[in-house]
């Protein structure tokens, strides 16, 4: 089913490109938007794992001790997959400017070709459910899940 909808998804791929792109100064800088990108860089992981971390040294608190441990291996592991199939889709990046059906499957390591799984996406998605999974509250998995 998820492929199925990524597969769909892909097809309003240019259209959605072209109506984001016609002010994209003010769509790029908006708050939420800059807010998601930072949360999805690959230094939120690092930024996350060190925190709970330094926590878990300085408190003693085996639960953040826990988390960040979670974060770390579920970043490498989910970063190790998205790799391999970034490269072995071999999706072009919108900016080449090839279409929705330019692949080049195992041709190249060059970020050009890279477009295909998200790698922000992948980072969000691993932070939030981390820390959907390790806290009580119902608001706070909310707030975990849907961060912006």
């Amino acid at each position: 089913m998820i492929g199925g909808a990524t597969f769909l998804t892909m097809q309003v791929d240019q259209p959605i490109r072209d109506a984001v792109l016609r002010d994209n100064r003010r769509y790029f800088y908006s708050v939420p938007i800059v807010g998601a990108r930072m949360y999805g860089e690959l230094y939120s992981p690092v930024v996350f794992f060190v925190g709970f971390a330094a926590h878990s040294l300085i408190t003693n608190n085996i639960s953040t001790r826990k988390i960040a441990y979670e974060v770390g291996q579920a970043s490498l592991y989910a970063g190790a997959i998205t790799l391999i199939l970034k490269t072995a889709i071999g999706r072009a990046r919108p900016y080449m400017n090839e279409g929705k059906s330019s692949y080049y499957p195992f041709s190249s390591l060059l970020d050009k070709y890279h477009s295909l799984p998200g790698g922000h996406t992948t980072t969000a998605f691993v932070i939030s459910t981390v820390l959907s999974r390790n806290v009580d509250p119902t608001w706070l998995k909310y707030s975990c899940t849907y961060p912006l």
